[in-house]
């Protein structure tokens, strides 16, 4: 059945604002938050970092069990606190539970991103590269979005570290 229209072509990026009154307006990327090459450091005095992908301004959100990609709202559920773990590893811990980023399961490609309380283990340690992702330190895995769809609610896996733009989050300190 055909009612007249027909949407134009996808050109890719992030989908269009028009229509939906709640949504920000589009996230413009900013500095980084630390020193390019030198990945990022712990932040300083517990302070509070928003986790962004860095061409839609979403952000990483652990309202729910699985860790997913949200408008930013101010939330305690997507405020992560960067803790040292030793040799430039660290755990993220959620302000909102203080729960910790878990690979659930283990470091399996294609396991879901969850957050977990804290145990120590290395599926639960995180590096903070200068090319915008983040890696597991148990594998070469990073935080991926599911499938390469950036919108609202998708959820987030870790997989094999390409550094593709579905894998590229900016850290911002509040």
């Amino acid at each position: 059945m055909s009612y007249g229209f027909q949407p134009p072509p996808y050109q890719g990026g992030p989908p269009p604002q028009q229509g939906y009154p709640s949504a920000p307006p589009p996230y413009q990327a900013t500095q980084l938050s630390y020193p390019p090459g030198q990945g990022a450091p712990g932040a300083p005095g517990g302070q509070s970092a928003v986790i962004r992908h860095l061409t839609t301004g979403l952000c990483l959100d652990a309202t729910e069990y699985d860790v997913k990609l949200q408008y930013y709202n101010g939330n305690p559920a997507q405020l992560w606190t960067m803790e040292p773990a030793g040799g430039n590893k660290f755990v993220l811990r959620c302000r909102a539970n203080g729960a910790v980023l878990d690979i659930e399961g283990g470091p399996d490609c294609g396991a879901h991103l969850i957050t977990y309380e804290g145990h120590g283990g290395i599926n639960q340690q995180w590096y903070v590269n200068p090319d915008h992702t983040i890696t597991s330190a148990a594998a070469d895995l990073a935080v991926d979005i599911f499938e390469g769809n950036c919108f609202p609610g998708q959820i987030l896996i870790a997989y094999d570290r390409h550094g593709g733009p579905n894998q590229q989050f900016n850290v911002q300190y509040q």
